[in-house]
């Protein structure tokens, strides 16, 4: 059993589950009628942060921040009030908000993400001083139980709130007023901290007497996308980095040119920094809104950040340099993010966070499948995650018309690749369309971009290029397999590199950015991400020049790179300057060539290893296959120089043969031709008595031809793969063996100097006759000879036009004619049964190939 399918049997079974990427406390024990008091110290095990974002400083839990409308929560976790009981909670509101603003404590409340609204009674007071009971209607309502005013003001200083259960009888106490009411809806449950959504609240004291224990369970969230079972699909594809491009990369390593020999001094800086580190995958994905919870969100962020980036960085470099322990860490990360994460949610900036991070995961597992670092069961475990979970994280983006849009099309691309889904590759690649139909404005810039930060623009050029990042990797993923969206213009008439021009103009020349009326010092990430400076990380904002650089003819973003060089950045692609500096997947950096020597060749001699095979124009040390006739015969490595060198040996059939070479980088092909031995002429000489009526048919012939013209001799399929002999009668002579190849005929030149009405049979292998046919043969100057051998009549209408028999009067296929001898014979048609014809003729072939010692080894 995999291990994904060993968690997905326990999920079930699971009776807690992370909240909002948080630690789940333990629940702490506590017998019938025990008190607890905390002074936020710091948040222990016993709290359980709902909604909000709750820190401990200064001996205080506050919550400055909410994603809920119903407001800041704060739950007792593995307690309940069970029955009579008492809860103190000192607080001030802070910030600022309107009067009825409020804080409170809630009794009996059912689960323990409920809401004041969901169930259980809440005291709370107000800004204002207002002090009320209120009652959950189990919605989003409630009943007010009891109200009055107070002198107690929490948003100008402490309060101590007492709400107290006897029965029945509620009561609330603050600055010496009490309220009471009567209600038995709620007789037993959990107790929990609450504020209004539009304040600041910070707790500083919780007292509570008449605790009991409580089993306490925390649901999935409506936006989880559990792991469900698994995904057996067995196709896969390139997805960003192909084996001709590390081969290109490996090459200029190797001779210390081009962009790509610094970039992989920065690549292996941070590699030795990867290796130290431990994968962070969370039970629970989840990202809060930035501008709710900025430090909630930058911990989850972060945390993918460095992991997937760190996979690919340490994947890459297992390729490049072939260092093992490099490999398996990468494959340590992967795996950390397919079994660790219980539940991948959506919701908030969790599926954008996740669609601008996670690509580089699936361009680490792209360059780790099929190699002995990671096992086939933990990758078919990773490409059911990307099925089931991530592929729904980014689909819930990729509609959206901005960055968020281009980066869910981006990983739905990747993984699209990656599992080699032809549907899904389609339809993301026509959304990746419509991006660029509704995003590139008619002078080129990015309508939905320039203006953003609430439309003062100075974080316009930084959107620009957070957006044309993913959609330049969407077109870099897609092209491979067939799409090509670099070339893909909008109703205006542009493309993504007349979007890029535009941008990089401006980030030549900020002052020209019109979209911004202050300071040019206060455009944001222009060519750097700016906040990362402060904390000591150089990574680009524009590194996605390269791809761009490589596609389109760009003199500007030419010497914007030539400056900014080596690249890299923080989102999906790290270290574009290595793996895309200077070259494209259009221009070929490899020109695979074949020679086969020599090229006609005796029987005798192809047995006796006579026949190089030599290719050349691959990448070096790559691996390259040779085939003859499509059937593989042998594999070998390229030497340094990209030359591989094969030795054929063993039988092949009398004929023309088709040799190839081929590689990822690419293939070729030449000819090969077998010819009988000179002195194989059989000395047995068949007698022209065994061309009877009853053998006559069974091969079909042209009704004419010239003498040395090459013609078609066709049999019945079933003979294709058979072994045959030719000869021409009526003085038997011989026309070699042939072996009938796949479509059930023979190509074979008549002998020179046999012209007039001549006769044409076939024998198998036991010298039985197989069948024959008759053929005029033409002397070379136009003559049938008539029916003797001098050559006395003459047929100037039969005008032979490719020397296998075809006239203006009779239309034929391959020197079958229209006088419908094979049918009289049953014979069926030369096409059928193809596949089983190939796998005879793979078996009659027999082919070994030797090594050559020294070469490519």
């Amino acid at each position: 059993m995999s291990k994904m399918m060993a968690r997905w049997r326990l999920l079930p079974l699971l009776l807690v589950a992370l909240l909002a990427g948080a630690v789940m406390p333990a629940a702490a024990s506590a017998a019938p009628g025990e008190d607890l008091s905390d002074s936020f110290e710091t948040l222990q095990d016993h709290w359980l942060p709902v909604s909000g974002n709750w820190q401990v400083s200064d001996g205080a839990a506050e919550s400055s921040a909410v994603n809920d409308e119903h407001g800041h929560k704060l739950a007792l976790f593995g307690h309940r009030l069970a029955g009579d009981g008492g809860v103190t909670v000192t607080f001030e509101l802070t910030g600022k908000a309107g009067t009825s603003t409020w804080g409170g404590v809630s009794v009996h409340r059912a689960g323990v993400l409920d809401g004041y609204t969901t169930s259980g009674y809440t005291a709370l007071i107000r800004r204002n001083g207002e002090m009320a009971i209120i009652k959950a209607d189990g919605g989003n309502g409630v009943t007010y139980l009891a109200r009055t005013d107070t002198d107690a003001r929490p948003g100008e200083g402490p309060v101590s709130l007492t709400f107290e259960v006897a029965g029945d009888l509620l009561s609330a106490s603050v600055a010496g007023t009490t309220i009471t009411a009567t209600d038995s809806s709620f007789r037993d449950g959990g107790v929990s901290i609450f504020a209004h959504r539009d304040t600041v609240v910070s707790v500083a004291q919780f007292e509570a007497e008449g605790l009991a224990p409580a089993d306490d369970t925390v649901p999935l969230p409506e936006d989880c996308l559990p792991p469900s079972g698994d995904m057996t699909e067995p196709d896969r594809g390139d997805v960003l980095i192909s084996d001709n491009r590390l081969g290109v990369i490996m090459n200029r390593l190797a001779q210390e040119t081009g962009p790509q020999a610094s970039a992989f001094e920065r690549l292996m800086d941070d590699v030795a920094a990867d290796v130290e580190r431990e994968p962070f995958a969370p039970s629970v994905w989840f990202v809060p809104f930035f501008y709710n919870d900025p430090d909630g969100h930058r911990e989850a962020r972060d945390g993918l950040q460095e992991d997937a980036n760190a996979a690919y960085r340490l994947a890459l470099a297992y390729r490049l340099t072939g260092e093992a322990a490099y490999g398996e860490s990468a494959a340590s990360f992967v795996e950390a993010w397919t079994y660790d994460v219980e539940c991948f949610r959506t919701s908030e900036d969790s599926a954008l966070a996740f669609s601008y991070h996670f690509p580089a995961m699936v361009f680490a597992a792209d360059l780790l499948r099929e190699t002995e670092v990671w096992s086939a069961a933990a990758e078919a475990d990773f490409a059911s995650m990307l099925r089931q979970q991530a592929l729904e994280i980014s689909s819930a983006i990729a509609g959206r018309g901005n960055n968020w849009g281009n980066w869910g099309v981006t990983l739905s691309t990747a993984i699209a690749a990656y599992l080699g889904d032809d549907d899904l590759m389609g339809e993301q690649v026509e959304r990746a369309r419509e991006h660029i139909e509704g995003q590139i404005d008619a002078d080129g810039h990015l309508s939905e971009e320039v203006t953003r930060n609430g439309g003062v623009g100075d974080y316009g050029i930084w959107y620009s290029h957070f957006s044309l990042l993913p959609a330049l990797l969407t077109a870099e993923i897609a092209e491979p397999h067939g799409y090509d969206l670099f070339s893909y213009e909008n109703s205006h008439g542009l493309n993504l590199g007349d979007a890029v021009e535009i941008l990089a103009g401006w980030v030549e020349s900020p002052e020209s950015f019109p979209y911004f009326d202050g300071p040019v010092e206060d455009l944001a990430n222009v060519r750097t991400i700016d906040y990362l400076r402060e904390v000591g990380v150089s990574a680009h904002s524009m590194s996605h020049f390269e791809i761009a650089g490589s596609r389109y003819e760009l003199p500007v973003v030419n010497r914007l790179l030539a400056v900014e060089r080596p690249m890299t950045t923080i989102h999906a692609a790290p270290h574009l300057t290595l793996t895309h500096g200077d070259m494209s997947e259009r221009s070929p950096e490899f020109d695979p060539r074949l020679v086969v020597s020599p090229a006609k060749v005796d029987e005798s001699a192809l047995e006796r290893g006579e026949v190089t095979v030599t290719g050349s124009g691959f990448a070096p040390d790559s691996e390259v296959v040779l085939s003859v006739n499509g059937t593989e015969a042998e594999s070998k490595r390229t030497d340094n120089d990209g030359t591989v060198v094969f030795v054929l040996s063993g039988p092949l059939p009398i004929g023309e043969h088709v040799v190839a070479v081929s590689a990822v980088e690419g293939s070729a092909e030449a000819q090969l031709e077998v010819v009988g031995d000179p002195d194989q002429t059989p000395g047995d000489v068949p007698s022209e008595e065994d061309l009877t009526p009853g053998t006559e048919g069974g091969i079909a012939v042209p009704a004419s031809a010239s003498e040395g013209a090459v013609i078609t001799v066709s049999f019945s399929a079933d003979l294709a793969g058979e072994r045959v002999e030719l000869w021409i009668f009526s003085q038997p002579t011989y026309m070699g063996a042939h072996t009938v190849d796949a479509n059930g005929t023979v190509s074979v030149a008549l002998p020179e100097g046999i012209v007039g009405e001549r006769r044409i049979a076939a024998y198998g292998a036991e010298r039985n006759i197989i069948g024959w046919d008759r053929i005029t043969v033409r002397a070379a100057g136009g003559s049938d000879g008539g029916s003797g051998d001098d050559g006395s009549d003459n047929d100037a209408g039969d005008s032979s036009t490719d020397g296998l028999g075809a006239s203006e009067e009779t239309s034929e296929d391959d020197g079958v004619d229209g006088r419908g001898d094979l049918a009289e014979t049953g014979f069926v048609g030369v096409g059928a049964a193809i596949a089983a014809i190939m796998a005879i003729a793979s078996g009659v072939m027999l082919l070994r190939v030797r090594r050559q010692a020294g070469i490519g080894d």
